[in-house]
């Protein structure tokens, strides 16, 4: 256990001294405020409309959301559905 916790104090202090994003302790657990070195975050802001810019904020727990951040198509779920974008229109099973 002594190692552990160590080991563990060893890789947070390299961590901070690396510029890595600041752990944040949390109970017996811990998180980072900011992405960890390397990371990419998604785009700068999501693709939409005009129309749907002037309701605010974009959602981001819809089945749909994710159509806004990534421009390659994928499955989604809209149950008891399941769907797939394509260049003539929208597969649906």
């Amino acid at each position: 256990m002594k190692r552990f916790i160590f080991a563990a104090l060893c890789g947070l202090f390299t961590m901070r001294a690396a510029g890595a994003a600041e752990v944040v302790p949390l109970g017996a657990g811990s998180y980072l405020r900011g992405l960890p070195e390397g990371a990419k975050g998604p785009d700068a802001a999501p693709r939409m409309t005009a129309n749907a810019a002037a309701r605010g904020k974009m959602p981001t727990n819809d089945w749909w959301s994710a159509l806004a951040w990534s421009d390659k198509p994928f499955m989604m779920f809209p149950h008891p559905l399941a769907v797939v974008p394509h260049a003539a229109g929208l597969r649906i099973t």
